[in-house]
C-alpha cells in the first residue's frame, strides 16, 4: 500500500548508505561462520537470463528435481543479500523498492534453521534500525505484504542453538522488533492476524520460565506496552459494531476489535487456577499484563459487549478464585486487577462486587466480631461444607457464627436489634486471613471503600435491594469492629495496628463525606437511576421480608400470617379468578431468600399443604430434562424430609408434573414415581460414606426391570441417569463442596445477574439520615476507642474531627440522642467522673501570675492527663451552642461541673452565688465548726432565715497544716486551668438560661438526679458515722433546740445552677408575690431582703414571670404604710431595677438579629421595654432617700456620699447605652439632671474630689458609646445619644472641675481625657451632626477655662508653670483634630478679656 504523502526520514546519511551498512553487518556476521566463510556469491539467476535471451537453461548433474540441496540453501541466503545490493544499486531512491524486496533477505535468514544465534541477532538488529530510522514506514511500497511476511518470520524464527546467553539475545531482539513495529507509524497498518502472531510470540517468551528473569521482565514490559496499544485502539472504534459480538478473529487491516477479543480470551484462559499446565509464575505475568490493559482502557473495554462478557463471566470467576491463593504475589496482583475491574466496569458487576466484598469481610472479620445475620454470599464454597440457608443461586460466605442476642452487642449497628431479624446462621468459619495476606486484603478493601460515594452506592444497590445482602450495614459493622484489637495470632504488631488505623480511617472518611454532602457537595439524581422513593420502599419491604422469613423459619404459620398482614404474599382482595392463593404463596416460597430449606421442605410436604406443593413443583420447567436432572433441579429448592410419607407425597406430585412434560422414555406416572425414588436411592448409595459396596450400573438397571408400564427402560437412558448421579451428587447448593460447588454457585450467580440490573452510582444526600441513624452509635464508639487507645497525634486529631463531624450531622439530622452519646463517650475519657463522692476538703492555695490557684489532687492528675484534657475541650466545644440538642448528657455535664467545683477548678463566674445584697460572692467550700452557742437556736426561726443561714455559712477556720505543693504540682494545675479556660464552661453555663423547654426539662431532671444522689450520700455518711443513737446527754436540751444543718457546698452549687434555669420562674414569681403580700413581716433583716430580691432577680428573664416580679417590686417601692428602702437593701434595689432595663435591651437586640427577626414577636419585647423604662424612673426616684441615709450613716461622710450616690449614677450611666431608645433617653436625661442639679452638690463633703464622678459615671458612658457593637444597636438613635453624652461631659466638667487655678493639675488630666474622647467622637461621626456639635461644645469649655485663668496663651505676662503646661498640652492635643481652633478662640496677640463665651455660657466658674 503506497501513500502520496512524503515521509520525513530521521537520517543524516542517505537511505542507500544505511541499507548497505546493514547488509554489510549481516553478511560480515555470516562470513564469521564456517558455513559461509569460503562460499562464493550465489550463482546468477540463469533461468531468468536464459529466458530473456531466448535460450533454455542448462541442467547440471548436481541438481535433483523437487529438492534444493543443503549447499544451495546456504548459498541462497548469502545470495539474497547480493541480489538486494544489486537491486538498490540500480535505483535512485531506496523507498521506491517494494518493502518485501527490501526485507526478503533478512526475513529469509531469520526463518532459516541454518542460521546461528549471533547471525539472527544481527539480522534482527538491522530490522530494528530500519524501523527506527523510518526506512520502513507507511509510505513504503507493498507495506501491508511486507508486514505480513515480517510477522510470519518473527513468529517462525529458527536458528541453531548455542549458549543460552546468546540465544536469549536473539529473543530479546525479537521482542524489540515486535514492540518497535507496533509502536512505529506502520503499527497502525498491522492486521489482526499479524498482530495476534506478534502478541503470541512475545507472550510465549514472557511465560518461558527457563529463560532468564531479565529477558522475561523485558518481554513482559513490551507486552504491557503492546496490550495498552491494542486496547487503546478501542477509542477509535464504535461500540455498536459489537452489538452482535464477534467471536472469531477475522483478518482485517488495520487491527481492531478482533485482536482485542483474541488477546483478552487468551489472557482470561491463562488465569484458570484449575489448569495444572499453567503455574503461578505464568499467572503472575498474565495478571500484570491484564492489569496494564485495564488501567489504560478499562472503561472503554466495558463498552464492548463481547469484551465485557469475558471479564464479567470467566474473568471474574478466575480472579475471585485466585484471590484465595496462598501465594502472596498472586493474591496481591489478583486483588489489584479486581479493584481496577470494579473501578472501570462496576455498572456490569453488581453481584460480583457483592460477592467479593462479602468474601473479603468474611476472611478479615475478627473472631470476636459477630455481625447480626444478613443475606450472605461466599467465595469460599471451595473446600467448605455448606449446610445453611442462603440466597437462591448465590454462593454462601462462611463467617463466624452468631450466637446469642445481637441486641446485647455494644458494637451492633443502631437498629439491628430493633424488631425481628433473620435468626443467626451457624456456618463453618472460613480460614481467616493472617499476616501479610490480611494486610493486603484489608488495603484492597479500604481502597475500594474510600471513594466518596461508595457508602451511598452500597446503600442504594444492596441495602435497598430485596435480593441482595445489606452490604452497607455489614461494611460499617466490619470497620467499627476492626478498630478494636482482635484475637488473631500471627502477624507482626505493626500489622495489627495498621489494620486498626485503616478501619478507623475509613470510618472517618465515611463521616467526612456525609458531612460534606450536608454542605451541598452533591450531584443531581442520575436520570437512569430508580427514583429515591422506590428505593426507600424497597428497603422497607426488605425489612418486612426478612422479618417474615425469620418468623417462618421458627414457625411457618406465624411467618405466613405476618407476611399476609403486610401484603407480601397475597394481593389485597385477591380472588381465585386472578391467581390462586396457593400459586401466589408457592411463587413467594420459591423466590424468597433466607428461608430455611429444611423447614420449607417439611412444610410444603405436610398433608395440609398439598395444593401449595403442587403449585410449587409446577413452577419448574422439566421439559427436555431427564429424571435425574429434573430431580436435581427440584431438590435444589428445598431439603427433602427424612420421613417416608412426606417423601412419598413429594415424589407423587413430582411424578404427575414431570409426566405432564411428556418425556419420551417414560410411559406412565408410576414409572416416573419409581424412577424418582430410584434417583434418591442411587444418590444416597453412591455418596453415603458408610456404604462400602456401591451400586453398579448393572445393579441399577436390574432394580428397574419391568417398571416402565410393564416394560424395561432403555439401557442408554438408565446409563445416562446413573452417570449423571455418579458425576454430580444431588445436594443443596450450600452443601456443594470443592470446585464443583464453586462452579455451581458461579453459574447461579450469572443467572441472577440477568435480573439484577446495573450498578447505580450516585452522590446524593437523600439517604444520609437513614444511613447515619443506623450507624452512628457504633461509629462514635469506635472513634471514642481510637481517641483513648491510640497515641499517634494524627489519629487523635482525626478522632477529634470525627467527633465534631458527628455532632454536625446530629444537628443537621436533628438527632439529640447522638449528642448524648458523644457526651457519654467523651466524658468518660476526661477522667472528671472518677470523683463519685464529691467530698469537700481544704486544698492549699498559692498565688501564681497574679491569680490564686487551688492545688488539689484532681488538678494535678488532670494536668498530666493530656488525653483527658483533649476530651474535655472537644466535649464542651460540641456542647457549646448545642445545648438544646442534649438530653441525658446533662447528667454527665453537671456531674463534671460538680467535680470541678469541689476542687475549685470552675471559672469564677460558676463559683459564685447571689449574696442577696445586690452582688455576688464565692460559694464557701467549708462550713464553720460548731460553737457552744450553736446548740441553741431562736425558737422563731423562719424558712428563709434557715435557708439563708445554710447558704451563707462562712468558711470554717482550720488549724490543720496543709502540705506545700511542689513546683510540678503548680505547673500541672496551671495546665488544668488553661484547659478549663479553653473549655469555656461559663459560656455553656450561661446558655442554660436560654434553652428551649425540652432541654430545660432535661437540665432540671439532671440536677434533680444529682441532688437526690447528694442527699443519699449524706444520709449514708451519717448512718456510717453514727449508726446507733447515742445515749441521752446529762445536759438537758431545750425543746425547741434544733440541730444545725450540715453544710454541703455541692448542694449549694446545684441549687445555684437550678437558679439559672427558667423552668419554674413563673411559679416562683407567683409564690414570692403571694408570700410578700401575705407575710410582709418576714423581711426583717438584710438576709431576708437579699434572698427575696435575689429570687426575684432570677425570674426577670422569663417573659411571664417578669410581669409578676416587676409588679411586686413596684408595690414594695410605693408601699405607703412602711419604709421599704433601707440603707441595707438600697443597692440591691438599684441593681434589681437595672436588671429589668438590661433584660429589655437584650430582648430588643435579639429581635433585631436577622436570623431571629422572623421568629420574634414585638409584643414580647414591648412589655419588657415598658418595664425597663419604669425601672429607670424608679432608680432616679430612689435618690430622695440618699440625704437621709447619708445623715444617719455610721461611715465617714465622704465614703457614705460615694456609696449612696454612685449606685444610681453608675446604673443610669450603663443604661444610657441601652438598645432601647426610650430607656436610653430616660436614663441619660435622669443622669444629666442628677449631675447638674443642686441636690448632689448640696451636701458635698469638704475637699471632695468630684473627678471620681466623671471617672465612674460619665467617662464609662462615652467609652461604651464609642464601641461599634453598641452603636449598631440603634444606628439612628445612637447619634443623638452620642451628642447628648458629649454635651453632658462638657457641662459636667465645667460643673465639677473648673473651680479655681489651685487644682489645675487635676483639671488638666480630666481636660486631656475629654479632648481624647472628643477626637474619637469626631472621627467616628464625620457624616452626622456630632461632627459639627463637638467643636461648639469645646468652644464653650475653652472660653470658660480661659476666663477662669486656667488656659492662658503665651502672650500672657505672668503665667505659672502649671498654666504653661496646661496651654502646651491643650494646644498640642487640639491641633491633632482641630488645627487652628485654639488660636482662633484665644489668640496670643489679643487680650483674653476681649473674648466672650458663646451660647450664653458663663464666663466664670459655675458655682
Amino acid at each position: 500500500m503506497a501513500t502520496t504523502s512524503p515521509v520525513q526520514l530521521r537520517l543524516s546519511v542517505t537511505p542507500t548508505h544505511l541499507l548497505y551498512s546493514e547488509i554489510l553487518s549481516v553478511t560480515s556476521a555470516m562470513r564469521k561462520n564456517s558455513r559461509w566463510a569460503s562460499s562464493q556469491p550465489g550463482p546468477a539467476k540463469g533461468t531468468n537470463l536464459a529466458t530473456s535471451m531466448g535460450l533454455r537453461a542448462p541442467v547440471t548433474g548436481h541438481d535433483t528435481p523437487g529438492r534444493v540441496s543443503h549447499d544451495k540453501q546456504e548459498s541462497s541466503l548469502m545470495g539474497g543479500f547480493d541480489e538486494l545490493k544489486r537491486t538498490i544499486r540500480d535505483v535512485d531512491d531506496v523507498l521506491s523498492v517494494p518493502l518485501p524486496t527490501l526485507l526478503g533477505p533478512f526475513l529469509a535468514l531469520i526463518r532459516s534453521p541454518l542460521s546461528t544465534g549471533p547471525i539472527t541477532s544481527t539480522a534482527l538488529a538491522s530490522l530494528y534500525n530500519l524501523f527506527v530510522t523510518g526506512i520502513i514506514n507507511p509510505s513504503s511500497l507493498e507495506v501491508t505484504q511486507g508486514l505480513i511476511e515480517l510477522s510470519n518470520a518473527l513468529a517462525h524464527c529458527k536458528f541453531e542453538a548455542s549458549d543460552s546467553s546468546g540465544d536469549e539475545v536473539v529473543l530479546f531482539r525479537i521482542v524489540s522488533v515486535i514492540d518497535q513495529c507496533q509502536a512505529s507509524d506502520v503499527g497502525n497498518l498491522l492486521g489482526d492476524v499479524e498482530l495476534c502472531e506478534m502478541l503470541e510470540t512475545v507472550l510465549t517468551i514472557c511465560c518461558q520460565m527457563r529463560l532468564s528473569e531479565t529477558l522475561r521482565r523485558t518481554a513482559e514490559s513490551a507486552m504491557n506496552n503492546m496490550v495498552r496499544r491494542v486496547f487503546g485502539r478501542l477509542d477509535t472504534l464504535d461500540p455498536s459494531i459489537d452489538a452482535e459480538g464477534a467471536d472469531e478473529v477475522q483478518a482485517s487491516t488495520p487491527y481492531g476489535l478482533p485482536s482485542a477479543q483474541e488477546l483478552l480470551r487468551v489472557l482470561v484462559n491463562l488465569l484458570d487456577p484449575n489448569d495444572q499446565q499453567h503455574t503461578d509464575s505464568i499467572r503472575l505475568t498474565i495478571l500484570t499484563v491484564l492489569n496494564a490493559g485495564l488501567e489504560a482502557s478499562g472503561k472503554r473495554i466495558a463498552q464492548f459487549r463481547s469484551l465485557s462478557d469475558m471479564l464479567v463471566d470467566q474473568g471474574c470467576k478466575y480472579l475471585f478464585q485466585l484471590a484465595r491463593s496462598d501465594n502472596i504475589n498472586v493474591l496481591r496482583l489478583s486483588l489489584r486487577v479486581i479493584s481496577n475491574l470494579f473501578d472501570t466496569m462496576r455498572e456490569s458487576l453488581k453481584l460480583q462486587i457483592e460477592l467479593f466484598l462479602a468474601f473479603t469481610m468474611d476472611r478479615l472479620a475478627p473472631p470476636v466480631a459477630v455481625l447480626p445475620p444478613r443475606v450472605q454470599l461466599s467465595l469460599n464454597s471451595i473446600g467448605q461444607n455448606r449446610r445453611n440457608a442462603s440466597l437462591p443461586g448465590t454462593p454462601l460466605i462462611g463467617s463466624s457464627s452468631t450466637n446469642g442476642d445481637p441486641s446485647h452487642d455494644p458494637l451492633s449497628l443502631d437498629g439491628q436489634s430493633q424488631g425481628e431479624q433473620t435468626p443467626p446462621i451457624t456456618r463453618p468459619s472460613v480460614v481467616p486471613a493472617r499476616g501479610l495476606t490480611r494486610e493486603i486484603m484489608l488495603e484492597t478493601l479500604c481502597y475500594m471503600a474510600r471513594q466518596h460515594t461508595v457508602m451511598v452506592d452500597l446503600w442504594v444497590n444492596y441495602d435497598c435491594d430485596v435480593n441482595c445482602e445489606d452490604l452497607f450495614e455489614r461494611l460499617i459493622g466490619f470497620l467499627t469492629r476492626g478498630v478494636y484489637p482482635t484475637q488473631y495470632t500471627g502477624g507482626l504488631e505493626y500489622q495489627r495496628y495498621s489494620a486498626q488505623l485503616l478501619c478507623l480511617d475509613l470510618l472517618l472518611a465515611y463521616v467526612d463525606h456525609m458531612a460534606a454532602r450536608t454542605e451541598g457537595l452533591v450531584d443531581g439524581w442520575p436520570a437512569g437511576n430508580p427514583q429515591p422513593d422506590i428505593l426507600a420502599a424497597g428497603k422497607a419491604t426488605k425489612g418486612i421480608l426478612l422479618t417474615g422469613a425469620s418468623r417462618f423459619n421458627i414457625k411457618p404459620k406465624t411467618g405466613l400470617a405476618y407476611l399476609e398482614e403486610n401484603g407480601l404474599i397475597y394481593k389485597p382482595n385477591q380472588t381465585d379468578e386472578d391467581e390462586p392463593r396457593a400459586r401466589t404463596l408457592a411463587k413467594f416460597l420459591k423466590n424468597t431468600p433466607r428461608l430455611d430449606k429444611k423447614v420449607l421442605g417439611e412444610w410444603i410436604s405436610s398433608p395440609d399443604n398439598i395444593e401449595v406443593l403442587k403449585e410449587f413443583i409446577g413452577l419448574f420447567d422439566f421439559t427436555g430434562k431427564s429424571v435425574a436432572d429434573a430431580m436435581r433441579l427440584l431438590l435444589e429448592a428445598f431439603r427433602l424430609p427424612g420421613e417416608a410419607q412426606p417423601i412419598s407425597r413429594i415424589t407423587e406430585t413430582f411424578a404427575d408434573i414431570y409426566f405432564a412434560s411428556k418425556p419420551a422414555e417414560v410411559k406412565s406416572t408410576d414409572a416416573v414415581y419409581v424412577l424418582a425414588y430410584s434417583v434418591i436411592m442411587l444418590n444416597t448409595d453412591l455418596y453415603n460414606p458408610q456404604n462400602r459396596k456401591r451400586m453398579t450400573l448393572e445393579d441399577y438397571q436390574k432394580n428397574l426391570k419391568g417398571v416402565n408400564d410393564g416394560e424395561d427402560f432403555d439401557p442408554v437412558y438408565l446409563k445416562s441417569i446413573y452417570d449423571s448421579i455418579k458425576k454430580r451428587e444431588i445436594v443443596l447448593p450450600e452443601e456443594h463442596a470443592g470446585q464443583l460447588g464453586f462452579e455451581y454457585a458461579w453459574k447461579a450467580l450469572l443467572v441472577r445477574t440477568k435480573n439484577a440490573g446495573p450498578f447505580y452510582t450516585c452522590n446524593t444526600s437523600l439517604f444520609d439520615r437513614e444511613m447515619f441513624q443506623l450507624t452512628w452509635k457504633s461509629v462514635i464508639s469506635a472513634i471514642a476507642y481510637a481517641f483513648t487507645a491510640f497515641d499517634d497525634d494524627y489519629i487523635v486529631e482525626r478522632a477529634i474531627a470525627g467527633f465534631r463531624k458527628c455532632a454536625t450531622l446530629a444537628r443537621h439530622f436533628n438527632l439529640p440522642e447522638v449528642f448524648d452519646y458523644v457526651v457519654k463517650s467523651l466524658s468518660h475519657a476526661t477522667g472528671l467522673l472518677s470523683e463519685a463522692d464529691p467530698k469537700t476538703a481544704k486544698f492549699p492555695v498559692v498565688q501564681v501570675e497574679g491569680q490564686h490557684l487551688t492545688v488539689s489532687p484532681l488538678s494535678i492528675k488532670f494536668g498530666t492527663n493530656f488525653r483527658g484534657q483533649l476530651a474535655a475541650v472537644v466535649l464542651f466545644t460540641i456542647a457549646n451552642g448545642n445545648g438544646n440538642a442534649i438530653r441525658e448528657g446533662w447528667n454527665l455535664i453537671f456531674e463534671m461541673f460538680q467535680t470541678l467545683f469541689v476542687h475549685s477548678l470552675l471559672p469564677p463566674r460558676m463559683l459564685q452565688m447571689e449574696d442577696f445584697l445586690g452582688g455576688v460572692s464565692a460559694i464557701p467550700m467549708q462550713g464553720s465548726g460548731p460553737t457552744a452557742q450553736s446548740a441553741v437556736h431562736r425558737s422563731d426561726v423562719g424558712l428563709l432565715s434557715a435557708l439563708s443561714s445554710y447558704l451563707l455559712t462562712p468558711y470554717g477556720s482550720s488549724s490543720d497544716a496543709l502540705a506545700e505543693p511542689t513546683q510540678d504540682d503548680i505547673q500541672n494545675t496551671l495546665c488544668t486551668m488553661d484547659c478549663i479556660a479553653s473549655c469555656k464552661l461559663d459560656e455553656l453555663y450561661s446558655q442554660v438560661m436560654t434553652l428551649e423547654v425540652d432541654a430545660v426539662v432535661a437540665v432540671v431532671r439532671a440536677l434533680q438526679v444529682l441532688a437526690d444522689r447528694r442527699s443519699l450520700d449524706i444520709l449514708v455518711e451519717e448512718i456510717i458515722t453514727d449508726p446507733v443513737p447515742t445515749a441521752p446527754s446529762a445536759v438537758p436540751r431545750h425543746e425547741d433546740t434544733k440541730e444545725p444543718l450540715p453544710y454541703d457546698p455541692s448542694s449549694v452549687f446545684l441549687l445555684e445552677t437550678m437558679g439559672e434555669t427558667n423552668a419554674v420562674a413563673e411559679q416562683l414569681a407567683a409564690g414570692l408575690a403571694r408570700l410578700v403580700k401575705e407575710h410582709n413581716n418576714i423581711m426583717s433583716s438584710p438576709t431576708e431582703w437579699g434572698l427575696i430580691l435575689a429570687l426575684v432577680r432570677g425570674t426577670i428573664s422569663h417573659p411571664e414571670a417578669a410581669k409578676t416580679s416587676f409588679q411586686l417590686v413596684s408595690d414594695l417601692l410605693t408601699a405607703p404604710d412602711r419604709q421599704i428602702v433601707t440603707p441595707e437593701n438600697y443597692s440591691a434595689f438599684v441593681s434589681l431595677l437595672e436588671a429589668f432595663a438590661t433584660v429589655a435591651s437584650q430582648a430588643l437586640e435579639a429581635l433585631r438579629q436577622p436570623q431571629r427577626r422572623a421568629s420574634s414577636a414585638s409584643p414580647t419585647v414591648e412589655p419588657a421595654v415598658e418595664r425597663g423604662s419604669k425601672s429607670i424612673d424608679m432608680i432616679a426616684d430612689l435618690k430622695k432617700h440618699i440625704p437621709t441615709f447619708i445623715e444617719h450613716a455610721t461611715l465617714p461622710k465622704e465614703e457614705a456620699w460615694l456609696s449612696y450616690w454612685l449606685a444610681p449614677l453608675e446604673a443610669l450611666s450603663r443604661q444610657s447605652a441601652n438598645a432601647s431608645r426610650e430607656i436610653r433617653n430616660l436614663a441619660i436625661g435622669h443622669l444629666q439632671r442628677i449631675l447638674l442639679g443642686t441636690q448632689i452638690t448640696a451636701n458635698l463633703p469638704e475637699n471632695f474630689d468630684a473627678q471620681v464622678l466623671l471617672d465612674r459615671a460619665v467617662f464609662p458612658l462615652l467609652e461604651e458609646l464609642l464601641k461599634p457593637q453598641v452603636y449598631a444597636r440603634d444606628v439612628q438613635g445612637m447619634q443623638d445619644t452620642r451628642l447628648r453624652a458629649s454635651n453632658l461631659l462638657c457641662k459636667s466638667f465645667l460643673h465639677f472641675s473648673v473651680r479655681s487655678t489651685e487644682g489645675i493639675a487635676d483639671t488638666r488630666k480630666s481636660w486631656l481625657a475629654i479632648l481624647d474622647i472628643m477626637d474619637r467622637f469626631m472621627t467616628s461621626g464625620k457624616r452626622d451632626q456630632l461632627y459639627e456639635a463637638v467643636p461648639e461644645s469645646l468652644k464653650n469649655v475653652v472660653l470658660v477655662l480661659h476666663a477662669a485663668q486656667i488656659l492662658q496663651p503665651p502672650s500672657h505676662d505672668a503665667r505659672t508653670p502649671a498654666q504653661v503646661e496646661f496651654w502646651q498640652s491643650t494646644h498640642e492635643r487640639m491641633e491633632r483634630f482641630l488645627p487652628g481652633f485654639l488660636e482662633e478662640l484665644v489668640p496670643s496677640e489679643v487680650p483674653a478679656t476681649t473674648l466672650e463665651p458663646s451660647d450664653g455660657a458663663s464666663a466664670v466658674p459655675v458655682p
